[in-house]
């Protein structure tokens, strides 16, 4: 089985005679299925004979829509027995696109236009209970009789709604919900919203589910159910409101001095990452929110500011800006800290500022003739060692510690470099 795309709709494939199913999760929402194939509509894909690339079961929506719908989790075979076989010889495969949505109006606040009795309020519509009897198990919401009676729920924050579905009453008077209107946006005042569909004109059974789908999507916070040029009673036993949990923000915000970088496993996170020599100012992580957009305040890139860096004593200091090398005087050596620090992203210079010592020895050459002199301390303990070129022979001693008094053990004069008479 493969699956393709990320944030939004989601395609699943399986091949006839694998064994392996499609297999659909929506793990934190139902599935919506808004597409599926049984047959073969194309070449290079499930090997086996292919006699013709044009076959379709006409039981490939409804069938998976019977078996998927509402759901969190589900698993289609694909096989003959079950869709039928609408080509034979041919090896066909099961494609199907499926959205994963929520019911965002569960147990949301909700009111409506009157009350025929306290035990039908409003809320009635959102408590997660489908079932259909009004009297006696109250689980549908009434109005009174009145023109154009409604219902409407906040849904607490701006989601983009895709349908609602709307549950008539089952024990009687089924054909009261019809001619109503759903409306979806922004305003308490909901005759302000955007119609989602038409008119649901025809006349519904008892007990019927209406799935009513917006033309496009719409964001909104305020969901509405009213008959529209009639006068009678409302009761609505649920309305159930669907958003996609699988979000998509397309379009990324610009930084300047820097870019905003969608996270690899996850497309809803994202991260400012400023240039270098910037630095974030603000929460650099934002997340795409129900309505498609980047949510949170779009933090800015700012240039690193570590403050001036401190003079050194007894040395000197050069470069500016996020870089700077410190160097002792003549006669001092760097004991400790760091003889190159650079402004870091959380605006602090790294390392340790440095300390210049006065060198206990006089400085030693680095070669003197063929006489070369490895090791720099100048400090108390502190050793050099004297070398000399192949061929050569050292007349002298070896080392030279720096003593207690200021002075090299070796004396005042330097070892020399004498050449080996014995080789040929």
């Amino acid at each position: 089985m493969c699956q393709a795309g990320g944030g939004g709709p989601r395609t699943v494939r399986a091949c006839e005679h694998s064994g392996v199913p499609v297999s659909l999760d929506c793990s934190s929402g139902t599935i919506h299925i808004t597409a599926a194939l049984y047959g073969r509509k194309q070449h290079g894909l499930c090997p086996g004979p292919v006699y013709t690339t044009d076959c379709e079961s006409s039981r490939s929506l409804s069938t998976v829509k019977s078996k998927c719908d509402g759901h969190s989790t589900c698993s289609v075979q694909a096989s003959n027995s079950l869709f039928g076989d609408p080509c034979q010889g041919t090896v066909k495969y099961l494609e199907v696109t499926y959205q994963c949505e929520v019911n965002v109006a569960l147990s949301k606040k909700a009111t409506q236009s009157s009350l025929l009795r306290s035990e039908y309020p409003a809320e009635r519509a959102v408590d997660g209970n489908t079932g259909t009897i009004l009297y006696p198990r109250q689980q549908c919401t009434h109005t009174d009789l009145e023109y154009e009676p409604w219902w409407k729920v906040n849904l607490g924050d701006t989601y983009v709604i895709s349908h609602v579905t709307v549950i008539n009453r089952g024990d009687c008077c089924g054909e009261r919900l019809r001619n109503f209107m759903v409306r979806v946006g922004p305003h308490g005042d909901f005759r302000e919203n955007t119609p989602c569909g038409d008119i649901y004109s025809e006349t519904p059974s008892e007990g019927e589910t209406i799935d009513v789908r917006c033309e496009e999507p719409i964001s909104g916070r305020w969901v509405s159910v009213q008959l529209i040029g009639r006068e009678d009673y409302l009761s609505l036993c649920e309305v159930q409101v669907f958003s996609g949990t699988d979000r998509s923000c397309s379009r990324l915000p610009e930084v300047e001095h820097g870019m905003f970088e969608v996270s690899s496993s996850d497309s809803t996170v994202g991260r400012v990452v400023c240039n270098d020599g910037y630095r974030v100012l603000g929460n650099p992580v934002l997340r795409c929110d129900m309505t498609g957009h980047w949510g949170g305040a779009l933090p800015r890139c700012i240039v690193h500011d570590c403050g001036k860096p401190k003079q050194l004593k007894n040395g000197a200091r050069l470069g500016s800006g996020h870089a700077v090398e410190y160097n002792c005087n003549k006669g001092y050596l760097m004991v400790a800290g760091d003889g190159v620090r650079t402004c870091q992203s959380n605006g602090v210079w790294s390392g340790e500022h440095p300390v210049c010592k006065k060198a206990d020895c006089p400085q030693l050459p680095k070669a003197e003739g063929r006489l070369r002199v490895l090791g720099s301390q100048l400090i108390t303990g502190s050793m050099v060692r004297f070398v000399c070129p192949p061929g050569y022979d050292l007349h002298g001693p070896t080392t030279s510690t720096c003593g207690t008094n200021g002075q090299w053990s070796h004396g005042n004069d330097l070892p020399e470099c004498d050449k080996n008479e014995t080789e040929n």
